[in-house]
């Protein structure tokens, strides 16, 4: 007769037990790494993008009025990216997976604190002091791909019709790209030179590499949605009718 004591058969089922739970583990994290992209499959899709918004055709009413002119480059080539603090404070709270973070700076601010002496006993009102504070002020983009900034011109075609300007700023990480963007109109500060508007709104897409398509799509949105602001802003300026 074959006789196993009840504690190796209990051993037994927690060894099993435990290098299932090993492959299982191995094979989610297997399954999830498929989600991933190398820095060659990245600037693949990015070469991607570029063709994308280089092909880009905008309505005849848009594309009679101005000419399109777009530019890739590097975030830390670039100068005076408006408002940039809102895109670092995001990274501030999402900053594990995506290759950029957020940049601090220390700033110095005035408080009014009361004015003791003789070992605090007596307080002879307040005085002003100087303090410092870390804050956001921007971010830097680690990513070190091909190019992480687009910027479109709508460049006007005639003297009384103003440029406008799309940028797209953008954040990866293994696994997902972020476009941050917005919409803009250039202000002229004579014939020569021009500027554009300080106040302008952030909006931003997180899609995963893993459906490109859905990527592509939402850039096209970006760009369509630029064109829509476009016309309207004109159709204001000129008092026509939107419907």
């Amino acid at each position: 007769m074959n006789i196993q004591r009840e504690d190796i058969l209990i051993e037994d089922k927690i060894e099993s037990t435990n290098i299932a739970e090993k492959r299982s583990l191995e094979e989610i994290i297997s399954k999830d790494s498929e989600n991933c992209r190398t820095n060659e499959e990245v600037e693949i899709f990015l070469g991607k993008i570029k063709t994308e918004i280089n092909n880009k055709k905008f309505s005849s009413e848009i594309s009679s009025v101005f000419d399109f002119q777009f530019n890739f480059s590097k975030h830390d080539e670039f100068d005076n990216l408006i408002s940039e603090k809102v895109i670092g404070n995001w990274l501030s709270k999402n900053e594990n997976e995506f290759f950029a973070e957020a940049r601090i700076e220390e700033e110095s601010y005035k408080e009014e604190v009361s004015d003791f002496f003789n070992y605090g006993l007596f307080n002879r009102g307040t005085k002003i002091i100087t303090k410092y504070r870390d804050i956001i002020v921007g971010y830097t983009n680690t990513s070190n791909v091909s190019f992480d900034i687009i910027r479109i011109d709508a460049n006007s075609k005639f003297p009384n019709v103003l440029s406008y300007n799309c940028t797209i700023s953008i954040i990866l990480s293994k696994r997902s790209i972020v476009f941050f963007y917005f919409y803009n109109q250039y202000q002229e500060k004579n014939w020569n030179q021009r500027e554009l508007l300080p106040n302008i709104k952030w909006s931003y897409f997180e899609n995963f590499f893993i459906d490109e398509k859905k990527t592509i799509d939402s850039l096209n949105s970006i760009l369509d949605e630029y064109g829509i602001f476009i016309l309207n802003n004109l159709k204001e300026r000129f008092k026509l009718n939107s419907s």
